[in-house]
């Protein structure tokens, strides 16, 4: 018995060793990095694109990071290098329409155009336009705010202003909307707010479709309901 626990003794005083201890760390935090790794997926769902003038045009598509082909070239223009979930492409050159695909080449939606190109991704979120209305998407593509305005405001506190009805008038170069028959406020979660005061410090006063008075931050977010006596 004396002898076994000696033997112990000795054997974890070569392990408690600094050298062989710093060697057991790293053995493990290989075998745990090598775990993770083939427990994640490989980051090449991307597209690179690529020009092409065999057509007698230049013309844009996709390939893999392989270089496979995977969108033809037959695009007048594209808006990115990479195609991560979508990209805004110009379909032909004698229609000037811009369209978002996805990496399938499938037409997902179409961008409100402002200042001749797709509209910027602003706090998240895009103008999209369907059946002449506008509405707001993701990164991804992804309709969040159906097209259900005749114009709308880029989001900017968490707030989109918009105006039902009206029509677009022409300055020059630029154009404005003019006319309508109701406008009002619309956050990230579709709530409406006919009304909403100047932000003092991180908060601002609203007030609902319903007229009710509420707090909201600079995310847009309701975050408190108020007294309707307290508030003008």
């Amino acid at each position: 018995m004396g002898i076994e626990i000696k033997i112990i003794q000795e054997n974890f005083k070569i392990f408690a060793t600094r050298k062989n201890f710093i060697k057991f760390v790293v053995t493990v935090c290989l075998f745990i990095m090598t775990v993770t790794a083939y427990g994640q997926k490989p980051k090449s769902n991307y597209l690179i694109a690529f020009a092409d003038t065999s057509s007698g045009n230049l013309m844009y598509g996709y390939k893999t990071p392989d270089g496979k082909i995977a969108i033809t070239a037959k695009y007048a223009e594209v808006d990115r290098d990479t195609l991560y979930n979508i990209a805004m492409v110009i379909k032909s050159t004698y229609n000037y329409e811009w369209i978002a695909i996805n990496s399938r080449d499938s037409i997902i939606l179409k961008p409100f155009i402002y200042d001749n190109a797709p509209d910027d991704l602003q706090e998240g979120l895009f103008r999209f336009t369907e059946q002449g209305k506008l509405g707001f998407a993701n990164s991804m593509g992804e309709k969040i705010i159906p097209a259900m305005f005749d114009f709308v405001s880029p989001f900017k506190n968490g707030i989109a202003a918009f105006i039902l009805g009206g029509h677009k008038v022409k300055d020059g170069e630029h154009w404005f909307w003019s006319g309508g028959y109701a406008d009002g406020y619309i956050n990230k979660s579709g709530q409406i707010f006919n009304k909403i005061n100047s932000f003092k410090g991180n908060f601002a006063v609203a007030f609902t479709n319903y007229n009710h008075p509420v707090l909201i931050n600079k995310k847009g977010e309701v975050v408190k309901k108020l007294l309707e006596n307290k508030v003008q």
